[in-house]
């Protein structure tokens, strides 16, 4: 069960909890124990940094491995894989993988664009790209002189390799199984006395995710082999953008337990995919912004997600919502149930072939009361601009002989100033400023044409502040008439 609730523009609360059954049957040697202390996976996250994040294990503390004994972790699994599928992770390629796994984005975000998580760099970008990544992180002695030719065998090489990841997982510049040049600074226990024994390493890579992908098509394999080979090679690709996260803790053998997990995590606004999960980006000038958010879906018997949104003033458009895979590819596939309201979208899921992560996208519009307003006051300075307008060009077709008088410019001002203010005051939440971003922004554009109209009027002395309406002065007129007169 995951409960996701849109707390501001940039950031959503996330609470999950993970109901796990009793481990007795699990645990070897177990008789004269109630309860043991292991090493428990609680669920996956993208690649990057954690924010307020506790996790709860049978209602007692539970503490996150250090990264190195995860990676380490990961890799047994992978080996695990590999014997059930008949095939042998050589000490190259688990070197190998314990660098692809374990990879730290740094020193590759100081050199690498960030443009280039939504638009893929070109070829040729590429090979610039990793040559100056490697001639500043790899420590070989001839590494200085690399030149450019050999960067671009290496990325055919490994073309392949990218090709098993990307149609596994979500395409990713920063995933170092999809590009194993990421990670070869950080291969250890493997000397790389010249640039041949890189293209060996790509090669023994690239042979043994092929021997893999040919086990899990051949008729002849075992069909327990066919399914090991098959998640041998998504556990390779997911792990390039995701990692499990492993607990130690204390648990129960005889009785089921739960598993609390919380978290704070960024609001991506915009395509699913188009940009990393930890950042939030929003979509130019569209009435209904589209949120997304990246959910685990496939990681127990059955998955319940439900999303609110906290912020009165923000509704969700739940029965426009759509689900996509991590590669951004729609999923046709209804969830088994689903319910929406304005503040609340819920799903959940036990089919088997469901996806292991999951995009939720639900556009976010503004609540009916609000919108009424927003709309009013939009209207109400837009036609005040289009008022001054017919002003203008009626003193231009007058030969600029006319004045306004100042109580025009009070009636159409004031009220209109008022209104607008009340739309660009400040708003409950970010996510509600967010949502009427746009309309903020055309209010203070009219209300700024206005403004200059004004000032525009004045200074060519158009506006009559002093002039006494023509009627009174009429009848100024009369009355001292009749009093010659008389």
């Amino acid at each position: 069960m995951e409960r996701i609730d849109l707390t501001s523009a940039s950031w959503t609360d996330r609470a999950r909890s993970i109901q796990a059954t009793s481990l007795r049957e699990w645990v070897e040697e177990s008789e004269n124990y109630s309860h043991a202390q292991i090493y428990l996976p609680i669920t996956s996250f993208p690649n990057g940094l954690l924010l307020d994040f506790s996790v709860r294990v049978a209602e007692g503390p539970a503490y996150l491995l250090p990264r190195l004994a995860q990676v380490e972790l990961r890799v047994e699994y992978m080996k695990l894989l590999a014997r059930r599928a008949g095939v042998e992770i050589e000490d190259k390629i688990r070197a190998f993988m314990q660098a692809a796994f374990g990879f730290t984005t740094a020193p590759w975000h100081e050199i690498r664009l960030p443009e280039f998580e939504k638009v893929p760099p070109t070829d040729r970008e590429l090979i610039d790209l990793f040559h100056a990544y490697l001639k500043i992180t790899m420590a070989a002695p001839w590494i200085n002189s690399l030149p450019v030719r050999v960067v671009k065998e290496w990325i055919e090489l490994a073309r392949p390799i990218k090709d098993v990841a990307y149609q596994r997982s979500s395409p990713s510049i920063d995933s170092a199984c999809a590009h194993p040049l990421l990670a070869l600074p950080f291969v250890d226990n493997v000397s790389f006395d010249d640039p041949a024994d890189v293209s060996q390493l790509l090669t023994e890579l690239h042979d043994f995710l092929h021997l893999t992908n040919k086990r899990q098509n051949y008729p002849l394999v075992k069909k327990k082999e066919q399914e090991a080979a098959k998640h041998l090679l998504d556990r390779y690709a997911v792990y390039g953008n995701y990692w499990d996260a492993f607990v130690e803790c204390v648990v129960p053998l005889d009785e089921p337990f739960v598993i609390n997990i919380s978290e704070r995590r960024g609001l991506h606004f915009g395509t699913p995919g188009e940009a990393t999960p930890s950042y939030g980006t929003s979509s130019g000038w569209e009435l209904a912004k589209s949120s997304n958010q990246l959910v685990v879906f496939k990681d127990a018997g059955s998955n319940h997600v439900n999303v609110r949104v906290t912020d009165t003033n923000v509704e969700l458009i739940g029965s426009a919502f759509n689900l996509s895979d991590d590669r951004g590819h729609k999923v046709r596939q209804l969830p088994d149930f689903f319910q929406s309201t304005s503040e609340l979208l819920m799903f959940s899921s036990t089919k088997e072939d469901r996806p292991e992560h999951l995009w939720v996208n639900i556009p976010l519009k503004a609540a009916s009361t609000t919108a009424v307003s927003r709309w009013t006051t939009v209207v109400m300075t837009s036609s005040a601009l289009i008022g001054f307008i017919f002003l203008l060009f009626h003193w231009l077709s007058a030969g600029g002989n006319k004045t306004v008088n100042a109580g025009d410019v009070v009636v159409i001002l004031v009220p209109t100033a008022i209104a607008a203010s009340l739309l660009l005051v400040r708003e409950s939440s970010t996510l509600s400023a967010q949502i009427a971003k746009e309309w903020s922004r055309t209010a203070a554009i009219f209300l700024l044409l206005l403004w200059l109209f004004t000032l525009f009027m004045f200074g060519m002395n158009k506006v009559d502040w002093g002039t006494k309406p023509e009627r009174s002065t009429r009848s100024a007129e009369n009355l001292e008439v009749r009093t010659l007169a008389s």
